[in-house]
């Protein structure tokens, strides 16, 4: 079930690269800026690439531990994720609630979904008591990526004072932050750490203890600002960084004098944890609102460097690893980054930083810390690239070999398996295709039809003929939706079509409309382009006679 999700996970390595490309040339006056690039920039890695990592492998992961097969593609989970995200991508730009409501109960849905089957993988008892794995993390960090679902949709429909919530922004980000992904990070070490070093934990059995700190930390740091209490906040990091340096300390104690272990990697993984501890120093200090102390500018930017910092650079290491392990289950696999994504992830966290402080240079420093991530990203979208190209190539040339092979030694029932083989890949690129061309279709049609026929203002100078394009290329993608899934032989050149005239209108866009054309209008038509690139490509690879999910 790793393929749909490795696919969306490259499609987000790329949109994070541009949002910090984008983020980097406007804060240095090379570009402009565009309503809801924060919400991007930090929500395509949270929410993009690290849910997909935890939606795609950790059925997978907990299946193998439990010492069962792996798990069907549940696809009304990868459609109900996705579709959510694509929406909300389009719906926080234009602040359009109808659109982030049903964005949110979209990824809210998957989530659900995600834990129920997480919790029915039973294996034998006795190997799970052997071995316990990451499952109690990854579904408690779930239950609180729920809790940050609704928070953070109501950020935008004005939630909180319902809830009773007194600071709604710090609510939403410390159920993602300490609550979702410290816990999830936790899950993903303790599943791969034994096969990665070849050693076990320093005492395994402190996992529990670990476990039940990190949670009540976790429980407590939402409470703080929830009730605008230091009496919950203060006792919940102390109890969550106790439960992290432990986990570290288990982490490096094994593996201490292996000098071999100690790659770039390892080294991202271990040192991305310096980042959340940089806003804990300074918390005293915007406490004590300290005079000529810089506290808002560090409560609007330090969740930008912990997301990078942190999130990002662990996942630089660990999602090329976990696709390559489970992709190819009979190859090495190692930790990814280098040397130069190290030292480029934290240099931006450093300049970030000082641009709170250097208020003279800020915008200079602070586009600085967004190049350096930026470009930090590049190599490991490429080796993410090489794994599903390699994947994809794998298949296909397990398919061209099935006819020859049929013919010489074919084992009684080869050929059915080679046909099943090639169906079940046939299946997975027409719904990932018909899927992703639906998603964007509905909302090209809402956000154009909102504008053509409700007369809503979005916000922002709109081109008369380009929501009118938007519109009916909407129409089209719905049906060429239609096409890609009934089977249609002519969907490939729909999808074509489709692309060419976005490609078009960008450049025209660029070229006669560059002084006019909003910034969010040209970040939805390179959205378009890329899903459609993405949709061509998955349909190129298909035979002409193997274009549709009926096609079994």
């Amino acid at each position: 079930m790793t393929l749909p999700y490795l696919l969306m996970t490259l499609l987000f390595s790329v949109l994070a690269i541009l949002a910090a490309w984008d983020s980097s040339f406007s804060s240095l006056g090379l570009a402009p800026w565009f309503n809801g690039l924060r919400w991007m920039r930090v929500h395509f890695i949270t929410l993009g690439l690290l849910s997909e990592v935890i939606f795609g492998l950790a059925p997978t992961i907990v299946a193998a531990r439990a010492g069962l097969a792996q798990p069907r593609t549940r696809w009304d989970i990868w459609l109900a994720l996705n579709g959510g995200l694509l929406v909300l991508v389009a719906g926080i730009p234009l602040v359009n609630g109808w659109l982030i409501f049903v964005g949110g109960l979209l990824v809210f849905s998957a989530t659900i979904l995600m834990m129920v089957q997480l919790s029915r993988i039973q294996g034998p008892d006795r190997a799970e008591a052997a071995a316990p794995g990451g499952r109690r993390f990854y579904l408690t960090g779930l239950a609180y990526l729920l809790l940050g679902i609704i928070v953070g949709t109501g950020l935008w429909l004005g939630w909180g004072p319902a809830l009773g919530i007194q600071v709604p922004i710090e609510v939403h980000i410390h159920a993602n932050n300490w609550g979702f992904m410290s816990l999830s990070f936790v899950g993903l070490l303790v599943d791969v750490y034994p096969g990665l070093t070849r050693r076990p934990l320093a005492r395994p059995q402190s996992l529990t203890t670990i476990y039940w700190m990190m949670t009540i930390g976790a429980l407590l740091l939402v409470l703080g600002p929830w009730f605008k209490n230091e009496l919950f906040s203060v006792p919940g990091i102390v109890l969550h960084l106790s439960a992290t340096f432990w986990l570290l300390a288990s982490v490096v104690k094994p593996i201490w004098s292996d000098r071999r272990t100690w790659g770039p990697g390892l080294w991202h993984v271990i040192t991305s944890y310096v980042w959340i501890v940089a806003p804990v120093l300074v918390a005293p200090l915007i406490i004590l609102k300290v005079p000529g102390f810089p506290g808002a500018g560090i409560e609007q930017n330090a969740p930008q460097a912990l997301v990078y910092g942190w999130v990002l650079q662990f996942g630089v290491a660990l999602i090329p690893y976990l696709f390559a392990r489970w992709l190819f289950p009979g190859r090495p696999a190692s930790l990814g980054g280098s040397w130069f994504s190290l030292a480029a992830i934290h240099l931006g966290g450093v300049l970030l930083w000082a641009s709170i402080f250097l208020k003279d240079i800020q915008g200079l420093v602070h586009g600085a810390a967004y190049l350096a991530w930026a470009v930090a990203l590049v190599p490991v979208v490429a080796q993410i690239w090489r794994l599903a190209r390699e994947s994809f190539e794998g298949h296909a040339a397990a398919l061209n070999d099935a006819p020859r092979v049929a013919g010489e030694h074919q084992a009684p029932g080869a050929g059915w398996a080679a046909s099943h083989e090639e169906s079940g890949m046939r299946v997975q690129r027409t719904t990932i295709s018909a899927a992703l061309a639906l998603v964007i279709g509905v909302m090209a049609i809402v956000a154009g039809g909102q504008v053509l026929f409700l007369g809503r203002d979005p916000g922002y100078d709109v081109i008369d003929w380009l929501v009118i394009y938007n519109f009916g290329v909407g129409l089209l993608s719905v049906a060429a939706s239609a096409l890609i899934w009934a089977g249609g032989v002519r969907a490939r050149s729909v999808a074509a079509i489709v692309l060419g005239g976005h490609a078009a209108v960008i450049l025209t866009l660029l070229a006669f409309y560059n002084a006019v054309v909003a910034p969010d209008s040209l970040v939805a038509m390179t959205i378009r382009l890329s899903i459609w690139g993405a949709i061509v490509w998955l349909l190129g690879g298909l035979r002409p006679n193997g274009l549709g999910a009926s096609h079994r």
